[in-house]
């Protein structure tokens, strides 16, 4: 009996030294306060590894959000508690890495992205989430390696997780909900790993 507590604690050991990495908890998403190249802090104090890219199994990581708080009329801008979020989730996404910034064309969603792509110095590319198939196609095939932001809406933002992560995993979000932030892991081998995060 003591041989095999021992292999069993050996094991698990061993497959967390690997990069075993369990994901928050869909019913109950942790709340991050910062994103480095290889781990996330929550804001427990805690910390927790991300996955990583380990010999020829590549890892792609894309950072889903919805824009921040919106005014009103056809095409509104943020409102002050929204640019407000914008600037917190740029300092919670600064050091992680990223490498692109992706946004609809609509003035919410650039306003969101922008602070961030003004801090890593970068362009905000655009796409169109008119059909979301086609982005879902883009963004697997197109940044091996890379970290992206992908700023979207309501409605596009947990559908396009959902075609990422081939499940129906998640609704769509609340008209008063904007602190919510999708990690999708892509690996090279075809498994796809996600987090659910709050901000």
């Amino acid at each position: 009996m003591a041989k095999f507590n021992y292999f069993f604690v050996f094991l698990i050991t061993g497959l967390l030294a690997l990069g075993c990495h369990p994901k928050p908890d869909a019913n109950h998403p942790k709340t991050a306060v910062k994103f480095s190249q290889n781990k996330v802090t929550w804001a427990s104090g805690k910390s927790q590894a991300l996955p990583a890219s380990r010999g020829h199994d590549t890892l792609t990581t894309l950072f889903l959000v919805r824009h921040a708080e919106k005014g009103t009329g056809d095409d509104p801008g943020l409102t002050a508690e929204g640019k407000a979020r914008a600037e917190r989730m740029a300092g919670l996404l600064k050091e992680a890495g990223i490498t692109r910034v992706y946004s609809t064309n609509y003035k919410r969603t650039l306003a969101t992205a922008e602070p961030l792509a003004r801090r890593l110095r970068i362009a905000v590319g655009q796409y169109d989430a008119r059909s979301m198939e086609d982005a879902a196609a883009f963004f697997n095939k197109n940044f091996s390696g890379e970290k992206v932001l992908i700023v979207g809406h309501s409605n596009t933002t947990p559908n396009l997780v959902n075609l990422l992560v081939r499940e129906n995993a998640l609704p769509q979000i609340p008209d008063d909900v904007y602190n919510n932030l999708y990690v999708v892991f892509l690996h090279a081998n075809g498994r796809v790993d996600w987090w659910p995060v709050k901000f």
